[in-house]
């Protein structure tokens, strides 16, 4: 499905953009990576303990005897091709199947096919919910408090400067929260492959004082956008980093916005679809696209 998008074409197309990159050296960013993108003995064991209880609610508890043995079977069978997103699980919502391929050409056909990643207990799994939040670029809304906060300088945004830190700072807000299926150390590093090779991409919002007040990141397939994670240390920061990439991806001519299973994301326009009208946008959305680093706009952030 992704017809002719491959990482090893684009790995060396930068986009247009007026960001300067900062003078880091190969070797400084990757010892940062290295240290952003770990995870401590404590942080394992709370990811593990967010998708135990989440797996042992009533409504999940009902389900696990199927999920434990279709997990095991998808581990002694092994996954010759991507499973079909249209016969995902109903318990637990949309699991599909395991992920053993996560090279980021894998990662990117199963995106383009509607699928998309978690982490269940540390094994690297793909999902199709039944409903999903998705929002054509040109359909989307802007509440007025959101871009006057955007327009006044309030915060700092940019894309693509720091990928690293947008991953760790919000899987970390998942774990925090206890909520599951965030990555382990071997998934975060996975999406920063995908950066690598210009097909994965950060929003960052920054405070007055430089500090990473939020941001999200996502999967770019062709014309197609979505948002893996995102998060905000108070209720605006995670809204603007949205809205920032609404009017790059709009500007840009995509087609398709996919929040996966974010309901936050109505007030900006996006409308729970079931997953039958959201596979059948994809096709007509993997044309075109922007391979490369992305960076901001100042236009469009005022």
């Amino acid at each position: 499905m992704l017809q002719e998008i491959r990482t090893r074409n684009f790995v060396t197309l930068f986009s247009d953009g007026v960001e300067a990159d900062a003078p880091v050296s190969q070797a400084e960013r990757k010892r940062r990576r290295a240290e952003l993108l770990r995870e401590s003995a404590a942080r394992t064991f709370t990811r593990f303990c967010a998708d135990l209880n989440h797996a042992l609610r009533p409504r999940a508890l009902v389900g696990l005897p199927g999920t434990l043995d279709f997990m095991v079977r998808e581990k002694s069978i092994g996954a010759a091709r991507l499973p079909d997103a249209r016969h995902s699980r109903q318990v637990p919502d949309g699991l599909a199947g395991l992920a053993p391929d996560l090279s980021p050409d894998a990662v990117l056909d199963a995106y383009s096919r509607g699928l998309f990643l978690r982490w269940m207990l540390g094994q690297a799994t793909l999902w199709a919910p039944h409903t999903r939040m998705i929002v054509e670029p040109n359909a989307t809304q802007e509440p007025g408090e959101l871009a006057a906060r955007l327009a006044s300088g309030e915060y700092h945004v940019s894309l693509d400067r720091d990928f690293d830190g947008v991953v760790n700072a919000a899987t970390s807000d998942t774990i925090s929260q206890r909520m599951p299926y965030a990555p382990s150390a071997r998934g975060m590093n996975v999406f920063a492959a995908l950066h690598d090779a210009g097909f994965a991409h950060s929003v960052e919002v920054r405070s007055a004082d430089g500090a990473l007040a939020g941001g999200l990141y996502g999967i770019a397939c062709g014309g197609m956008f979505v948002i893996q994670s995102r998060f905000g240390v108070d209720e605006f920061a995670s809204d603007i980093a949205a809205l920032a990439l609404i009017r790059h991806l709009k500007a840009w001519d995509f087609k398709l916005i996919d929040g996966c299973a974010d309901k936050g994301l109505e007030r900006l326009g996006f409308a729970e679809v079931p997953q039958r009208a959201q596979l059948a946008r994809i096709p007509g959305a993997l044309s075109g696209g922007r391979p490369g680093r992305w960076l901001a706009s100042p236009n469009l952030l005022g």
